[in-house]
């Protein structure tokens, strides 16, 4: 059965084995050592041969030295959206031959805010590297790069940020929508005495879930002259906006045409009768604060108020 086999070669087949101790990523000066695994009793015992031997360290010369090739040169890392809820956008610009082969990826890419770091890594996939080597002549020069976020426009967290000129106009809009509200639903509008704005209810999102970053309610209390029985009532109204926002330039962005304010529709039931007269709003403060804010307050928002009782 062992025809043609010489007891050197049996003997080097079954006692002896050997390893590098890296064989891949090698550069001139690296230092390989070639470590040996032997069956020392197995040889003896055969063979009737000791093995003598010791581990033998090459020095790595010869090799052709590449270049580097940095792919952070054509790639665009962006960041967008409105903190805490921006998110990273990684665009290559393929028209550098080399970027096909280049692949990215960040730690993370979504829910960022301003402040947050982000680690960026490029890699060749496996492979695709000894093409790459061999076709440009490079490996990466660097591969990884991280960058912080700054200047994101940011969802407010107090009422205090509203710049005065903004919140000059949130407290007209909200004047607007009422008065426009009586002329279009009152039987008698020239009933109504007085629209005065006495504070807000500012939200925030303790956890945002981004479902709504803040809210903030604008109140006003309405005085009118109540047509049978005829008498003078006084009553709360709001008008209310969600995610506000601060750009990094001092632009508070607020959107007058998102708001809402007191409804009978979709089960939100806000109204109380006078006689034969039906008002939307509330006929005292605390019953406004319990139907709009407590069920935020249960939720996850925390809250200030500013109101004039």
């Amino acid at each position: 059965m062992l025809t043609g086999i010489s007891p050197a070669e049996l003997l080097l087949d079954s006692c002896v084995e050997y390893e590098l101790d890296k064989s891949k990523a090698l550069s001139n000066g690296d230092t390989v050592t070639l470590k040996w695994d032997c069956e020392d009793d197995l040889a003896k015992k055969i063979f009737n041969v000791k093995l003598e031997y010791s581990d033998i360290e090459y020095k790595v010369s010869g090799l052709e030295e590449v270049g580097k090739f940095n792919p952070f040169d054509y790639v665009d890392i962006s960041f967008s959206g409105i903190s805490p809820n921006g998110r990273l956008t990684i665009t290559q610009n393929y028209e550098q031959e080399e970027m096909q082969y280049i692949k990215f990826d960040a730690d993370k890419e979504y829910s960022l805010k301003n402040g947050d770091t982000v680690t960026v890594k490029a890699h060749i996939p496996y492979s695709n590297k000894e093409i790459f080597v061999e076709k440009y002549g490079a490996i990466l020069g660097e591969t990884k790069k991280i960058y912080t976020i700054e200047s994101l426009p940011h969802y407010i967290t107090n009422v205090e940020e509203i710049p005065s000129d903004t919140m000059d106009k949130i407290v007209a809009h909200g004047e607007d929508v009422f008065r426009s509200y009586v002329e279009r639903k009152w039987a008698k509008p020239e009933n109504l005495i007085s629209v005065e704005y006495i504070g807000n209810y500012f939200l925030n999102d303790k956890s945002p879930s981004f479902v709504k970053f803040n809210y903030l309610y604008m109140v006003y209390k309405i005085s009118a002259i109540n047509p049978e029985p005829e008498q003078t009532i006084d009553f709360y109204y709001y008008v209310s906006y969600d995610d506000i926002y601060l750009s990094d330039d001092g632009t508070c962005t607020v959107d007058f045409d998102d708001y809402s304010s007191p409804s009978s529709e979709y089960f939100s039931i806000e109204y109380f009768k006078v006689g034969n007269y039906q008002y939307m709003g509330y006929n005292s403060l605390d019953s406004l604060f319990n139907n709009c804010i407590v069920p935020k307050i249960k939720d996850s928002y925390e809250y200030t108020s500013s109101i004039k009782k």
